[in-house]
């Protein structure tokens, strides 16, 4: 069996704060980490040293998203090397491979981890992840250039770092960090003369270290095979299609009921309460009408009534049935939704106050953070049957990205 050791025991100081549980695509670093290693099929058990402070955090985190793997949760050392010994000191006592990862690593792929799995055995004791050197280094002493380092054979190193469970408890005896100072793993290995390797990093798998870190790891975010963020701007038209739509209803008039009137007001699959129905053969949910338009439209399809018309004529009257037909084009073309824009045009009711409940309602049918959901309004001004009140218009654009 093989345990995941996750270092989260930093302070984050050149981050500014508390950057385990900084948000990247609507979650904590901590958790895109701890995905991965829950889904991987190497590792068979994870332990996680922290610091005192977010103990408790990270329990509650655990316990939330139900990472099963997780057998320990224990109070960190003073540097990454005695952290890295209490993983070791509380891991199984059968473990074969220790894969040790910073938890500040949040886009590490399931790719990389088996890389380096499979090439520990045999004379080899420890692998990791690692990329060549792209910038000229010099060596400085007080503020003076020593020498420039040759640089062709030079990589920066990242996790994870996987190396012989049996080797390394010998080696940590024998380097105690109450000694011995290190900052990758392999180095403890490399100072016992045992052999090791490098496996390539993907280009998102890279350390968050300050807030601009963040933020390109959030740009990095959603590309399917890992491509950093100037290469995702390089790919934009081959993995990202972008929709328009929009629809508009006007309300039920009281004196002249239309066939099948609705009691209320639909929108985004809610019910707005003490607002007139709008008028349409179905349930008549603009938001929906709309944000189904901008699907077809990133998929270069037809619009809403090409096939609603059909399901609306076999009593299928709900908009619901209507997204949940158009988000199946969706993964059948090997697509996924990365977010949502939705603007309103209506000078009744006030969309502000109802913002929340339309988010959530949302994020439940597209499956997404309520994070990527956007939604705005404009009351018209009376410049339009919208802008007097006369019913609702809606306009929805989506970012669709190849899965």
């Amino acid at each position: 069996m093989n345990c995941a050791i996750i270092l989260a025991a930093g302070k984050g100081k050149r981050f500014g704060g508390d950057k385990l549980f900084a948000t990247l695509a609507g979650k904590p670093l901590l958790y895109h980490c701890l995905r991965t290693f829950e889904d991987s099929p190497v590792v068979g058990s994870v332990c996680i040293p922290t610091n005192s402070r977010n103990k408790k955090k990270v329990v509650e985190l655990v316990k939330k998203w139900r990472f099963s793997k997780v057998q320990a949760i224990l109070n960190g050392g003073k540097t990454r090397y005695a952290s890295v010994a209490v993983g070791v000191k509380n891991s199984p006592a059968n473990t074969s491979l220790f894969i040790i990862h910073n938890a500040a690593n949040p886009l590490v792929s399931h790719e990389e981890i088996e890389a380096c799995v499979k090439v520990v055995h045999g004379e080899i004791k420890g692998a990791a992840v690692g990329r060549p050197v792209e910038q000229t280094l010099k060596r400085i002493l007080r503020g003076r250039v020593v020498k420039t380092i040759e640089r062709k054979d030079a990589w920066e190193m990242e996790t994870p770092q996987v190396v012989d469970a049996e080797i390394f408890r010998a080696a940590l005896e024998k380097f105690p960090p109450s000694s011995f100072y290190f900052t990758d793993d392999i180095s403890v290995l490399e100072k016992c003369g045992l052999k090791t390797v490098v496996v390539p990093a993907s280009d998102a798998n890279r350390k968050i270290t300050t807030p601009h870190d963040l933020a390109v790891a959030e740009l990095s975010v959603g590309a399917p095979d890992g491509h950093n963020a100037m290469q995702n701007m390089r790919d934009l038209p081959a993995n990202f299609h972008v929709g328009i739509g929009e629809d508009g209803h006007s309300f039920e008039q009281p004196s002249r009921p239309t066939r099948g009137a609705k009691k209320s007001l639909i929108l985004g699959g809610v019910k707005i309460p003490n607002m007139p129905a709008l008028v349409a053969n179905s349930d008549g949910d603009v938001l929906l009408h709309a944000l189904c338009n901008a699907i077809s439209s990133a998929l270069g399809e037809g619009s809403l009534g090409t096939y609603a018309t059909k399901m609306c004529r076999n009593g299928e009257g709900k908009s619901t049935a209507y997204l949940a037909h158009v988000l199946t084009r969706i993964h059948k073309k090997g697509y996924k939704m990365h977010n949502c824009a939705i603007s309103f045009e209506a000078a009744k009711p006030k969309i502000d106050p109802l913002v929340l409940r339309l988010r959530k309602s949302l994020a439940t049918l597209l499956s997404l953070p309520e994070a990527a959901i956007g939604i705005t309004a404009t009351s018209g001004e009376k410049l339009t049957s919208f802008g007097r009140g006369e019913g609702i218009a809606c306009r929805a654009v989506v970012l669709l990205l190849k899965s």
